[in-house]
């Protein structure tokens, strides 16, 4: 098996534009690992660095964060479960502000660098 040479991550901005929420509705988005090559023990493990690392680093103020497995549907239709940080309270401006950050942060885990990105 060939080893990895990034752990790719990506925190999702399809959620709603600053200053347009419904009402009765909150911004919520996640970030989760995206390769399904990678083991579900390792995505947890690679999710609870970058969860500390955003806690003590970046600005959460008014923003709340969890680690939550999921059950995701695969494009054929099958379910398998998968680790993901639920995020509640995150603006595109807030967001822009930790990619800032995140973009030159050196995360790695076994000696693997993450590569953090946001898209939808």
């Amino acid at each position: 098996m060939e080893s990895k040479k990034i752990i790719p991550i990506n925190i999702w901005d399809d959620f709603y534009d600053d200053g347009f929420v419904p009402k009765g509705e909150k911004l919520e988005t996640c970030i989760y690992v995206e390769d399904d090559d990678i083991p579900l023990d390792k995505k947890k493990i690679y999710l609870e660095i970058l969860l500390k690392y955003i806690k003590q680093n970046l600005n959460t103020n008014n923003i709340k964060l969890w680690l939550s497995l999921i059950e995701r549907k695969s494009f054929e239709g099958k379910s398998f479960d998968s680790w993901q940080i639920k995020i509640e309270g995150l603006t595109h401006k807030r967001l822009h502000e930790w990619m800032v950050d995140l973009k030159n942060v050196d995360l790695k885990c076994d000696n693997i660098p993450f590569l953090i990105y946001s898209e939808s």
